[in-house]
């Protein structure tokens, strides 16, 4: 067996009944097992140029860490998928390095609440976070660096920095300890930061912004962990930029896109980043006291820069508001019944109004379907809706209406400015609702008014 590849394994009758015996020696049932077998065959086939005597802990590593952040399987699934390929790696393929795995890190906790409410319940313990951060990139680095990723992790949340600016900061920082192979992090220098900037400039060809987002992670990384400052790197290779317009969708095509948005909330949502400009993130966070129907308008909170804005309600969804405010408030009273945590509080609102977080004001306007554990406070609490759950629905919105441009979330938000750039409406008006801190950033959405050539007749349409 040791010659053959592992897909070549996928056709092996007899390998599947030695398996199907293993499982139920491992006292599975009868009925499950095919969901076991289905799980290994989609590990055998990612695996199609692999010989069975070269697979590794590494790659098996990789794989399981890929597993655990598939957003389509649920923790139950996880976790059977995680325990049919622990089984079939040790009874089927009889590999050595099986000890060298900690299974358990990539299976999930499954909590049963009331009324079939399925909770995952995420690491709380920072060690236990590097390990799964860091298991992609190997034990050596884990062994290397986790102390000084710890060490970062935990001045990360005392500070009070956001999940996602926790999950980007690490990554960016793992990456580049395994860019220095193993040096020891007393020997880290601003150097070595500098070849790194430059080997993501060159060989990486990142964007300008990506490049800058990562010399931010590696500064708090030396500050915060290595406990020292990142001292001047001098010059270094800038990642070139690139001078892209904008997607915009004509109004025509924007109306076709709404009519293939079929569920209610993501009609809502998308009609909120078309109609009032907002981010994505902006628009998932809404809580219910940022709508004000007196004004007609939304307060948009801690926006791109933990600013504040402003930004106009559109009248032909007042109705549709209020309909979700109900169904938030139908939501909210479920889980008051169940006695839930209450919902996350930014900054010290939690202490100075004790209440406040079981309020129907403060509960998000778009919540999620499932109640999951806070990551960092251990509460069980409703989160809002998932962003990858509209991200889906407008990008299959745009195939449906058959739009042959690159349609995104985002994209309303471009097409919300030049619309209303169209409409005359002046330019500092346009960035007070979209936020930004500099004209020159608002200026980009004029490339459809002023773009030279927009208004010349071409010569093979002269009489």
């Amino acid at each position: 067996m040791d010659g053959k590849l592992l897909h070549e394994l996928l056709d092996d009758k007899l390998i599947w009944d030695r398996f199907s015996q293993s499982l139920k020696d491992e006292k599975v049932k009868d009925t499950s097992i095919p969901f076991y077998i289905n799980h290994v065959q989609r590990f055998l086939s990612k695996a199609m140029n692999t010989r069975v005597d070269k697979l590794d802990a590494r790659r098996v590593m990789v794989y399981l860490s890929i597993l655990t952040k598939n957003k389509f399987l649920k923790d139950w699934q996880i976790n059977q998928a995680v325990d049919g390929i622990h089984i079939y790696i040790r009874d089927t393929l009889k590999c050595d390095f099986i000890s060298d795995i900690d299974w358990d890190v990539y299976k999930h906790e499954v909590v049963y609440l009331p009324r079939g409410i399925v909770t995952r319940i995420e690491s709380l313990d920072i060690p236990e976070l590097i390990e799964q951060k860091v298991a992609l990139f190997g034990k050596d680095l884990r062994d290397h660096y986790g102390v000084l990723l710890t060490r970062m992790v935990r001045i990360l949340r005392v500070r009070n920095y956001s999940k996602r600016t926790e999950d980007t900061y690490l990554m960016w920082a793992t990456r580049f300890l395994k860019f220095l192979n193993g040096l020891n992090e007393k020997h880290i220098s601003d150097q070595q930061v500098r070849e790194y900037l430059e080997y993501l400039a060159i060989e990486r060809r990142v964007s300008p912004n990506t490049q800058k987002l990562a010399l931010n992670a590696l500064s708090f990384l030396f500050k915060f962990g290595l406990e020292r400052d990142l001292g001047n790197i001098g010059d270094f290779v800038k990642a070139k930029a690139s001078t892209r317009l904008p997607v915009v969708l004509s109004k025509q095509e924007v109306k076709s896109l709404f009519d293939q948005l079929t569920f209610p909330s993501h009609f809502l949502m998308a009609g909120l980043l078309y109609g009032s400009g907002l981010r994505l993130m902006e628009c998932v966070r809404l809580r219910v006291q940022d709508i004000d129907f007196d004004y007609n308008q939304i307060m948009v909170r801690d926006g791109k820069g933990l600013k504040d804005r402003l930004v106009p309600l559109p009248e032909r969804f007042v109705n549709s508001l209020k309909k979700q405010i109900e169904k938030a408030r139908k939501v909210h009273d479920s889980d008051l019944e169940l006695n839930i945590d209450g919902v996350y509080l930014p900054y010290a609102i939690e202490r100075k109004y004790p209440n406040a977080d079981k309020e129907l004001k403060w509960q998000f306007l778009f919540p999620a379907t499932r109640i999951a554990t806070d990551q960092r406070s251990g509460k069980t609490r409703r989160h809002h809706i998932h962003e990858t759950s509209l991200q889906r629905a407008v990008s299959k919105a745009g195939e449906k209406a058959n739009i042959n441009k690159r349609v995104h979330c985002h994209v309303l938000r471009h097409s919300f400015a030049t619309h209303l750039l169209e409409k005359g409406y002046d330019i500092r008006t346009v960035q007070e609702l979209l936020g930004h801190s500099d004209v020159s950033t608002t200026m980009i959405y004029t490339h459809v008014l002023n773009k030279p050539g927009i208004n010349v007749k071409s010569p093979m349409d002269f009489d």
